[in-house]
């Protein structure tokens, strides 16, 4: 996906996606038992808990 975002907008930003996507295809599957560690609550709430950091970063005088 991150490589045809990048060839139909050109965006280079799009490249530092890269690591976190093979990170989490190489070690956040059901086999390497990374959901079995990772608490429930944690999983969850991780994405609209950056998205909210994100927001703040960018309301910040």
């Amino acid at each position: 996906m991150n490589i045809v975002y990048d060839m139909v907008h050109h965006a280079n930003i799009q490249h530092f996606s890269l690591l976190s996507s093979i990170l989490i295809v190489c070690f956040a599957t059901e086999e390497s038992g990374f959901y079995r560690r990772v608490p429930r609550w944690l999983w969850r709430s991780f994405y609209p808990a950056h998205l909210a950091v994100i927001a703040l970063i960018r309301i910040w005088p």
